[in-house]
């Protein structure tokens, strides 16, 4: 994750997270520690808070896009 670009927008509105579309994560902790990380983060900055909350839902059955859309 070190050469990352910032992106202009937190999140592709275009991306609808689904609880069936794609494969299940392997390592589903990786997902959910993450997640944990962004939520600490909405208390500095807000503007990620509505993004953080549409991919916390999917916390128990993270799949392979919602870990592509939380990076």
């Amino acid at each position: 994750m070190l050469g990352c670009k910032p992106a202009p927008m937190p999140s592709d509105p275009s991306i609808k997270p689904h609880v069936d579309k794609g494969a299940l994560l392997p390592v589903p902790s990786s997902f959910q520690r993450l997640i944990g990380q962004l939520l600490y983060l909405t208390n500095t900055r807000s503007y990620i808070s509505f993004v953080v909350q549409q991919l916390n839902q999917f916390v128990s059955s993270s799949r392979e896009l919602h870990m592509q859309q939380a990076l």
